[in-house]
């Protein structure tokens, strides 16, 4: 019978796991310390410290890191806009290709629910100091899918230029849910290495190893047991790491320095909370001869010593209040979180420059934020590029949803639309960390100035757009709008129209035709271009009906041909006839209504002026 081999992990990556778990304990303790405290857990941390009489169970006081934590991740959690280049920009092959790349990048983003995950990443990003992001393939959807785990317990080594070349990560499980996972290995994760039984209930390190070749999960407290493994097919490691900038190697969370302090304060909380308590609960001194004391409404007290009838004083020491108060500052010096945020602030001192002087160093600790996540999320979302590129090329994908508040939908190929180019922008704006509305107005003073263009400026704005979207909708309602005003002075115009003897009838029923069609819901221009059409459809109707009518009369009186020419001579106008007095009455005199025109007043007699020309072509 041949013993089955195990599938175990490689003995020198195990050991090189080892020493990465060693080397980052400290860390791992004082994250664990961090979250335990936002969670309000202080009294089990603390028991000694905190053991009083008093059965109050919780804190007295706020949670300071925890308020501090979420209002900054709230200011990071945004994602950026997608501004995605290809080439120069300069044609438009190039600017279709780049708002293909920021769709697709948005479908990732959107597939793997990246918005809500980063109300939790920009919050663990402030507190640990790091922010993992992990892509895998989701072979179901085809598609990558892009994680932004938790960094307690997560371990990596980065290259000189800042790539990851290994990134870790542990979880702790317990036994049974290990073995409903593997039933095939079942056997295994139940026996420890001398063939007893594990507790049902006693947790494993789950460990996740990623190289530049493999990921692994694997169990190294079952001999380092391989539970499961695939090549991940990429050029680099599919995971990217958001450092806190420090000035070491090793990142720090806003609250290492601090989380004592809040330790402390919680402390002093409580004490305070019982010096108050058993000053209010103080025994009651009464007189020597007094036996009883009557207690509640309507008691009666009665002797000559009543009035010495008092509670012991128990005073509350004023230093546990001072004391409080110098944690309290330093907690905020610590955390670099200004009293403006909290309310804290002196009315009279509220203006503009003052408020935005208190604010100064909350909002460039977000646009540092901002900075840093920028980099990770360009580099995750190239990952994710690449590996929708090598793991389904050829598979044509239907993308829909909303960019920028623009609806879309189309397909693509990887391998066609992708091809390799796996680069990728993300902006927030060169206003980043700053109030909206003044980084709005920044931006309109800078292209008032004609210093930056609109398409600068729409890039940068403080909210998602997409700027080859925008300039595009732009360009059709300017276009539109002048279209509309050119029709309006051609309506305007129907009165000088008729007033000259014009008839303005064709006016009033092109605008009536637009109204109909604006009515219909179509288009401005499809509309004035409609009516356009209609009118002159009427207008050669009328004028091949006219022709007809003319035909039919002259053949009657038995006239010239039709097509003969003017002054009813074939192939032009009767002899001694110049061409441009063709038609007129013999000898070119003026028609009847031409001489009526031409009456005017004088006195109470009419006078009728005109003139007879004639003028004859001559050749020479």
């Amino acid at each position: 019978m041949t013993q089955m081999s195990l599938p175990t992990f490689d003995s020198a990556k195990l050991a090189h796991y080892r020493r990465l778990e060693t080397k980052f304990a400290s860390r791992d303790r004082n994250a664990e310390l961090i979250h335990q405290v936002r969670r309000g857990h202080i009294r089990q941390l603390f028991p000694s410290e905190l053991d009083f009489s008093l059965e109050f169970q919780g804190s007295p006081i706020a949670n300071f890191v925890d308020i501090v934590a979420h209002d900054m991740a709230e200011g990071l959690a945004p994602l950026p806009a997608l501004a995605c280049v290809s080439g120069k920009m300069e044609t438009d092959a190039d600017q279709k290709r780049a708002e293909v790349k920021n769709r697709i990048g948005d479908n990732f983003w959107r597939h793997s629910k990246l918005e809500i995950q980063m109300l939790k990443g920009a919050d663990r990003y402030v507190t640990y100091g790091f922010l993992p992001f992990f892509i895998e393939p989701d072979v179901d959807c085809k598609l990558p899918y892009l994680h932004a785990e938790d960094p307690r317990y997560a371990y990596y080594e980065l290259d000189r230029w800042g790539n990851c070349k290994i990134y870790v990560k542990r979880w702790l499980r317990r036994v049974d849910d290990l073995a409903a996972m593997y039933p095939n290995l079942s056997f295994l994760i139940r026996k420890d290495k001398d063939g007893r039984e594990r507790p049902a209930d006693q947790e494993l390190s789950l460990i996740r190893w990623v190289d530049d070749k493999r990921v692994t999960l694997f169990l190294p407290d079952v001999q380092g047991l391989t539970l499961d493994s695939y090549e991940h097919r990429l050029s680099r490691v599919p995971a990217v790491i958001a450092e806190r900038p420090s000035e070491d190697d090793s990142p720090r969370g806003q609250f290492d320095d601090v989380i004592w302090v809040q330790v402390a304060r919680s402390i002093m909380g409580t004490l305070a909370l019982e010096a108050a308590a058993l000053a209010v609960q103080a025994p009651i001194a009464i007189p020597e001869g007094m036996d009883e004391l009557p207690v509640g409404p309507h008691a009666i007290l009665q002797g000559k010593d009543a009035n010495q009838v008092h509670r012991v004083a128990l005073e509350v020491p004023p230093t546990i209040f001072a004391e409080s108060q110098a944690l309290d500052a330093e907690l905020r010096l610590g955390s670099r979180y200004p009293e403006a945020r909290s309310g804290g602030i002196n009315a009279s001192v509220v203006t503009g420059k003052g408020v935005e002087a208190l604010l100064g160093t909350f909002d460039s600790q977000i646009k540092g934020g901002q900075m840093v996540l920028k980099a990770a999320l360009e580099d995750a979302t190239a990952i994710c590029l690449e590996m929708d590129d090598v793991w389904w090329p050829n598979d044509s994908k239907v993308v829909s949803g909303t960019l920028s508040g623009a609806s879309y939908e189309f397909s693509y190929t990887p391998a066609k639309d992708i091809n390799g180019r796996y680069t990728c922008t993300v902006t927030y704006g060169f206003a980043a960390g700053l109030n909206p509305s003044q980084s709005i107005v920044t931006m309109l003073q800078l292209e008032g100035a004609g210093l930056i263009a609109k398409g600068t400026t729409q890039q940068n704005l403080p909210f998602g757009v997409d700027p080859l979207q925008e300039m595009k909708k732009i360009n059709v309602e300017g276009s539109r709008e002048a279209l509309k005003q050119g029709f309006f002075a051609l309506v305007q115009a129907s009165g000088q129209m008729a007033a000259q003897g014009q008839d303005p009838t064709p006016v009033m029923q092109l605008s009536v035709a637009v109204i109909k069609a604006l009515q219909d819901g179509q288009p401005v221009e499809v509309a004035i271009a409609g009516a356009y059409a209609q009118l002159e459809q009427q207008k050669q109707a009328a004028e091949q009906a006219q022709q007809e009518q003319m035909q039919q009369q002259q053949a009657a009186e038995g006239g010239p041909p039709a097509d003969a020419g003017q002054g009813g001579f074939e192939g032009g106008p009767a002899p001694g006839i110049a061409p441009g007095q063709a038609g007129l009455p013999p000898g070119g005199r003026p028609t009847l209504s031409e001489m009526v025109a031409g009456f005017r007043g004088n006195g109470d007699l009419p006078v009728n002026q005109f003139t007879i020309r004639r003028s004859v072509a001559t050749g020479t």
